[in-house]
C-alpha cells in the first residue's frame, strides 16, 4: 500500500512541460482558494488522473478503445462510460460485457499508463502492477457525453469531477503540431465544450453495479437534459432513459 501511495503522490507533483509525453504551455494548476477535495474513495485523486491521461501519447486508436466501450455500455443499457476496472483488466469492454469480449488494440491504454508510471516516477514493475490493479478496483471511469457524435479524428480534452457541483471545470485539450508531436494546452470546459468537442470526464461510476432495469424504475429522477449527456451536474454521469 506504502508504494501505491507513493506512485499517487508523485503523480500529484505539476508536470514538466519538457516531458516526452506531452509538450506546450505549462499546466494550469488552480490555487488551493478554487479546489475542493477531490479524491475518490480509494484514494486517488482525479485532477491527478486527469493530467497523467493528458500526459499519455494518446492517439486514433486509444480514441476507438474508449469509443468501443462507451458504445458497449449504451447497448447494454448504461451511460456512454468506460470504467477503470474494465481499462484495466478488458481494455474497450464496456459496463454488461463479458470480459472475453475483449478487444484487440495494438496499444491499449493500460499499457500506456504502465509506461508512462515507470518513466515518470521511476516505479518498479511490482509497484507498477501493484497501482493499477488498485485503480482497475476503484470505482472510477473514464465518461464520454457525446460520444456518439465524435468525428473520428478530433483528439479528447480530459477533464474530471471537481467535487463541489461545478457547472464548469478546466481540462486539458491534446492536438498534434505541425510536426506531428502532441501538445497540452489547458481549457475551460462546460457543457458547450462538450456537445462540440470530445471530452472525457474522469468521474466516480454510480450504475455500474445496477441493472439497468433496475435504473428505469419510474421513481428515480430524470436529469432535465438529454439522458447520458449531463456534464454540468457536477460533471457525474446521470440515469440512462429507457426510450433513448
Amino acid at each position: 500500500m506504502k508504494r501505491i501511495l507513493r506512485i499517487i503522490c508523485l503523480l500529484a507533483l505539476p508536470f514538466i512541460s519538457c516531458s516526452k509525453y506531452a509538450s506546450g504551455p505549462s499546466y494550469y494548476m488552480p490555487d488551493d482558494s478554487s479546489v475542493s477535495s477531490d479524491s475518490d474513495s480509494s484514494g486517488f485523486e482525479l485532477s491527478s488522473l486527469a493530467r497523467m491521461f493528458a500526459a499519455l501519447p494518446i492517439g486514433l486508436d486509444q480514441m476507438e478503445e474508449v469509443k468501443d466501450a462507451a458504445s458497449s455500455s449504451i447497448g447494454n443499457g448504461y451511460d456512454e462510460e468506460y470504467t477503470m476496472k474494465q481499462l484495466i483488466e478488458a481494455p474497450g469492454c464496456g459496463v454488461g460485457d463479458s470480459p472475453t469480449k475483449a478487444g484487440s488494440y495494438a496499444r491499449p491504454l493500460r499499457d500506456m499508463i504502465a509506461e508512462y508510471l515507470q518513466v515518470q516516477t521511476k516505479a518498479s514493475a511490482g509497484d507498477v502492477e501493484d497501482y493499477l490493479n488498485a485503480l482497475s478496483q476503484s470505482d472510477l471511469q473514464l465518461y464520454w457525453p457525446y460520444s456518439e457524435d465524435w468525428d473520428g479524428e478530433e483528439l479528447p480534452i480530459i477533464t474530471f469531477d471537481p467535487g463541489y457541483g461545478s457547472d464548469y471545470n478546466y481540462g486539458y485539450r491534446i492536438s498534434l503540431d505541425a510536426d506531428g508531436a502532441h501538445v497540452v494546452d489547458s481549457v475551460f470546459v462546460d457543457e458547450q465544450v462538450a456537445r462540440e468537442h470530445p471530452v472525457w470526464v474522469i468521474n466516480q461510476n454510480d450504475d455500474a453495479e445496477h441493472k439497468p432495469l433496475e435504473l428505469y424504475r419510474p421513481a428515480v429522477a430524470r436529469c432535465p437534459v438529454a439522458a447520458g449527456h449531463d456534464v454540468t451536474n457536477g460533471f457525474r454521469d446521470v440515469t440512462p432513459d429507457p426510450d433513448r
